[in-house]
Parts: structure tokens; sequence; C-alpha cells
């Protein structure tokens, strides 16, 4: 091959027309000297050969990850802040620099460099020729020049500085052009291979001799000992007998036969060698520290735990990356963006991971002294707690003073004034004004809150053990799955792939299982909940509470499979999504693995949580309205919350609003709508079901009041 071919292919086109047919081992070739003279790698080329053993895999794993950081487009305001722009010529150029390299590939051969001659430069192309050194267009392509084929020749100014390529000077301006300063000469790069020369030389002579050991016999060679005094030409026979029949890996363990009373000795390892092999370990770390990264970073786990590893990976990004990053983000910049127009401005995904250990331990000194729950929430991107409840600071009992408490704790001695009420003659029903509240009212809605709360801690801990029971199993059916379906996935056609994740797990089982399970507790529920809403109506003559009649059975053949149907459903489309694009984007077992933990993960805490609450208190209502029509007493239903700060505005809305027993609160495809004050109307459609009692959303805390016929 031919160097004016290389250069075709490399830039697309017949720049140079006038470069000689040259030879590739002229400038690529050159390989460790095996003279005793140390290498100091002081030429690029000799620099760019290094790269084998452990500085390729320092010197790739770092490139790879710098250049996996994704490049982001600003558009600067006048008023300081940043707009990002998702369209435009830089962001094709980055993500496509040339026809032949994508940008993963283009900017880690960047990095590369950087790495191993502490020098870049970079080719601007335009419409298939060089671009003019005062041009202030955007390329359409870019080059990643050799850096040994590149030198930079400095003059009296940057205008008048030239790089010679090949024999021939092209204004440093038609490069975008990056280094390491030199202390030595901060106008050349300083490489990583030239200061770490001597730990590269011991490195590479440890290895010769450790494959010379291997060469000669897998094993130190032997010593073959005779009893008399050898002739030259017994000698010379002997010593190619020996190599030609068992020197070599290829005839260890032959079988030797000797004559003339020979014997072949053994040659041990003595302490001197061992600590010569031992040392090749040192130089390894020696190695990885010139590139400050660590063994772990390309796959090296002895002595790895999920701590540490967390730590080195934290340490690779801040201290490694993160440099590098912001390096080329300032370079681009200043050679390539505001060139064309300032007030564009690129930037990139920060790398750095959180240092969970520290953030936790901060979040831990913080709550409830300076930081509420919400607050840290949010820093972990979580949604605020509802009703408000995590945007107070809670202080222990403790720490309140004793006359306080004694004052909280005192039983109280006085009510207030109880406002008459106005019976309704027509409907012979007890009955309130809008607006108006009692005394005794307000005690039955406090009593029927702690009751159910009471209550409600036995169930919900039966829906929350089933619900994680449920999840835990189909994680494991999940991760089963997985490890089959990476081999197959990748090369499925699309129906082919939509089968396989529809069965990642047996989720009709599941589902029916969980609707079974949740059957048994809904009877349980609501028989023991509508026996307290009869005798809470302290009324005489009133039948038994029947936990058999045909509205209460059509409740549990329907409400708990749509229940069931309605988290599987979602479980389902979860796992779909997340593995579905994690497959996409080529995740490995590893990070498939923990996307699935992540989401059962949050599944078996939060989601459960919300599922044993809400079922809860939904089979709590139906037992109540149930029980107050069985009675034959009761006539309408009026809803109460509790009135505290965690009360959400709709929840608000809804306090002392009262419909007849058979009547729904909202029908299914109604809407709540709740005006606000400066701000825009809460509006909560009702997209699934009718709202005959509570819950009004997830994790609600309102009960119904029964209102009775007039006796």
């Amino acid at each position: 091959m031919r160097m004016q071919r290389v250069i075709k292919n490399l830039i697309g086109g017949t720049v140079f027309q006038d470069v000689p047919h040259i030879d590739l081992d002229k400038y690529l070739s050159g390989n460790f000297s095996g003279s005793s003279r140390v290498n100091n790698y002081s030429s690029k080329q000799s620099q760019l050969r290094a790269n084998i053993g452990w500085v390729f895999a320092a010197n790739s794993a770092i490139a790879e990850e710098c250049a996996s950081i994704e490049l982001k487009l600003y558009k600067r305001k006048k008023n300081g802040d940043r707009e990002e722009i998702f369209d435009h010529e830089i962001l094709d150029l980055l993500k496509r620099p040339n026809g032949w390299l994508r940008g993963s590939q283009f900017w880690s051969l960047y990095y590369q460099y950087m790495n191993l001659t502490g020098e870049v430069y970079i080719l601007k192309m335009r419409n298939g020729e060089i671009m003019d050194a005062d041009s202030n267009q955007i390329p359409h392509a870019l080059h990643v020049i050799p850096s040994h084929l590149a030198n930079l020749k400095l003059g009296e100014s940057r205008e008048d500085s030239m790089v010679n390529f090949l024999g021939r000077d092209i204004p440093l301006d038609c490069f975008i052009r990056d280094i390491n300063p030199d202390p030595d000469n901060p106008y050349q790069g300083r490489s990583i291979i030239k200061a770490s020369a001597m730990v590269l030389d011991t490195d590479y002579r440890m290895r010769e001799w450790n494959r010379g050991l291997f060469a000669n016999a897998a094993r130190p060679s032997a010593v073959l000992e005779v009893p008399d005094v050898m002739t030259d030409e017994t000698y010379q026979r002997l010593s190619k007998q020996m190599d030609e029949a068992h020197a070599g890996s290829d005839n260890a363990f032959k079988q030797i036969i000797l004559e003339g009373g020979a014997k072949l000795v053994p040659y041990s390892l003595n302490q001197q060698d061992l600590d010569f092999l031992e040392s090749r370990k040192f130089s390894k770390d020696e190695i990885f520290a010139m590139f400050r990264t660590s063994p772990s970073i390309v796959g090296m786990t002895e002595d790895v735990n999920r701590a540490n590893a967390e730590a080195q990976d934290y340490t690779m990004a801040k201290r490694v990356v993160l440099p590098r990053v912001r390096g080329l983000k300032e370079l681009l910049n200043v050679e390539l963006v505001e060139k064309y127009d300032p007030a564009l401005e690129i930037d990139f995904v920060n790398p750095v991971p959180e240092d969970k250990t520290q953030a936790l331990a901060e979040d831990t000194q913080g709550i409830n002294k300076w930081l509420t729950i919400d607050e840290i929430r949010e820093k972990r991107g979580l949604p605020p707690l509802e009703n408000g409840a995590g945007a107070v600071l809670y202080r222990p009992l403790n720490e309140v003073p004793i006359d306080v408490i004694a004052e909280m704790t005192k039983p109280e001695t006085t009510s207030q004034p109880t406002p008459e009420t106005t019976p309704d003659e027509e409907e012979g029903e007890k009955s309130l004004k809008k607006g108006e509240e009692t005394d005794e009212i307000e005690a039955i809605g406090e009593a029927k809150s702690v009751l159910y709360t009471r209550r409600a801690r036995n169930y919900e801990n039966l829906i929350l053990r089933a619900s994680k029971a449920m999840f835990n199993a189909q994680r494991e059916d999940v991760l089963k799955w997985l490890g089959n379906a990476l081999k197959t996935y990748p090369t499925a056609s699309q129906k082919q792939k939509k089968e396989m994740l529809d069965d990642m797990a047996d989720w009709e089982k599941y589902q029916s299982e969980f609707a079974e399970t949740m059957k048994h507790i809904y009877t349980m529920i609501i028989e023991e909940t509508g026996k307290d809403a009869l005798e809470a109506l302290n009324l005489t003559d009133l039948p038994d509470f029947d936990p058999f009649s045909l509205r209460i059975q059509r409740f549990l053949e329907a409400e708990p499979l749509k229940a069931s149907k309605t988290i599987t459903d979602e479980t389902k489309k979860q796992i779909r999504a997340a593995l579905s694009q994690g497959m996409m984007n080529g995740d490995s077992i590893h990070e498939l693995t923990e996307t699935v933990n992540q989401i059962f993960g949050y599944a078996a805490q939060d989601r459960a949580y919300k599922i044993a609450e809400s079922e809860t208190t939904r089979s709590q209502g139906f037992a109540d309205v149930e029980a107050w029509r069985q009675s034959g007493q009761v006539t309408a239903k009026r809803w109460y919350t509790s009135k505290d700060e965690r009360v959400c505005k709709f929840c608000g809305a809804m306090h002392n609003r009262t419909v007849s027993i058979d009547d729904n609160f909202y029908n299914k495809g109604d809407s709540m709508v709740v005006p606000r004050e400066n701000k825009s109307d809460a509006v909560l459609n009702f997209n699934y079901e009718d709202i005959a009692h509570q819950p009004l959303h997830v994790r609600c805390r309102c009960v119904l009041l029964p209102v009775m016929k007039d006796l």
C-alpha cells in the first residue's frame, strides 16, 4: 500500500496530488529495540508503537470512556441563560466527523493520540478541500491526522506557524491542534509514554524474558550433565539434538533419551527469578498510575468489591474523564464554534456519578435540620410526598420543651358551641347547611379516621407482603429469561423481539394468583369493616351485616382482578421498555441485570406501599357504603377529609360533599376542577372508574360518614 492511497482514503479525495508514492514501512516501521540501550520513546513513532499490553488496556479504556460522553450544543441568551439546540450542522459534524468514522470512533482516536503522543492534529475540510486558514465557516469534515506524520513549524506568530504534513507546509489554522503542554517546551506536547519511558522499557524487557522462558519449554531450561569431557563434535551434536527435539513449548514434556551416562538436571526458579516475575505486577500498577487509572477499569476485578468499584468509577470519572472532556470542550469552542457564531457553545453531560456515600451522609445529617424530606427526594429525582407530607421539618418529641408537651397532651374540657342544624323536612334526612359543621360530626369523623388507620395497618401489611412476593418472583423469572434472550435477541426480527419480550414471565399466571390472594384479603376487610360500620350507627334493631350479599360478591369477582391486571400491566410495560431500549443500545448483561433490579426494587418498595394503602382504602370504603345500605337507615353519604396541612387541594374541595347512598361523587369520564389563586385551575380526571367512595387518589386518607333518616 502506498501513502497516497492512505491519505485519499482518509480524507475522501485527492487533495495531495503532488505527494509521491511513499512506502508505509518507512513511516510506520520501527519496533522496540532489542539492544541493551534504554528506549526513551522520544519520537512520536516509538510512542505509538508502545500501544501494546498494559498501555493499550489503559489507553483504550480512557479513550472509550471519554468518547462516550455526549456533547451538546447551546445558544447563549442576553440574560445569561442557555437554550439547548437539537438540530444544527455542528451537531451533525460532531456525530459524524467524516465519511469513514462515527463520532465515538473519531473522538476515541483523538483521546488516544493525546495519551500516546501528547499532540493531536485535526484537519478541517470543506467541499473536499482543505479549508482556508481564515475561514469562519463550519467544516464539512474533520480528519484526525496520525500524530507522527505532522510536525509544528513555529513561526513568529500563529498566522506564520505551519504544520508540516508529509513534506507539505500547511497553515496551522487549517488544523484544530491540541496538546498536553510540555514544561520543557510549552509549544510541544508531552507524551505519557515518554514520561513513563523507564517503566515501559522495564516492562517490555520483562515481557521478553517471560516470553523466552515459555518459548524454551514453558518452564526454565535444564542442565545436561555428562561424566566426561565432550569433544567439540559430541557437544555440537547434543546441543543440536536438545534444541530440535526438546526446546520450545510444542516439545514440552517429550521423552528425552540420553547416552554415555549423561543426566538431565532440571533448573529450578531461584528467589531472584521469583522476585523478577513478581516485579511485573508492580510495573503494571506503575503504568496504570501513569494514565491515572486502575486495573479494575479494564476489567481486572481482583480484590474488587461493589464498594471500592463504585469508588474507583467515581475517581475515574472525576480525575481522568472529566478533565479530558472539559479540555475537548474548550478546544472545540475556541477553534470551531466561536469562529462561526460566538453565541453558540458546546458543552457535555457531566460524567461524574454521584458520590453516594457522601451524599447519603449529607442527607442523613441534614434531614429535619435544614433539609425537608421533599428536598432530599428532589435531589434523588423523586416526586414530593403527596399532600405536602414531605414539605415540613419534623422534630423529635424529646426536643420539645416539657411545658409545651404538657400543654399538648392536656385533655380538652371545653368544646365549641354546636351550630344549629336545619332538618330537611321533605327528604326526612338529617343534614347540614353548606359550610356548617358540628362538634359531633367532627368527633365522628376523627374517630372514624383513627379506626380506619388502626384497622388498616393489618390489612396493608397483608397486601404489602403479597405485592412484594409477586414482584420478587417476577424479578427472578425476568432475570432467567434475560440470560437466554441476549443470545438471540440482537438478530431476531421485530415480530420475534415482541414475542420474546412478551414471554419474559408468565404474566397471566401472576395476575391470576395475585387476584386470588387479593380476593381473600378483600373478603376479610369487607367483613370486619362492614360489622364496624353497622355498630357505629348505634341503632337498635339493625340486621347483621351480610358479607355474602350479591353486591359484595360482584365486587369480589371484579375488583381484585382489575387491580391485579392494572399492577401487572404497569410492571410489564416498564420492564419491556427498559430492556428493549437497553438491548438496542448494546448494554451488557450486567447493565441489563442492574436495570431489572432497579425496576423491581422500586416496585417492591414504593409501588407495593401505594398498592397496599390504596386497595385497603378502596375495600374499606366499599364495605362502609354496603353496610349502610343494608341497615336501611342511611340514605346519603358524606365525604370527610383529614383537616391538616397534608390534605391535597382535591380532597380539601371534597370535604362535606354529600350525595345519595346509591349515587357516585363522580362518574367515570368526569373531571374535577379546583380553582387556584393566581394560578391555572387544578384538574383531576377520572378516566378509569366511578368515584362512589374513597380513595379519590393514591394514598388518599379520606373517609365517608353516614347521613341517616330522621328517627
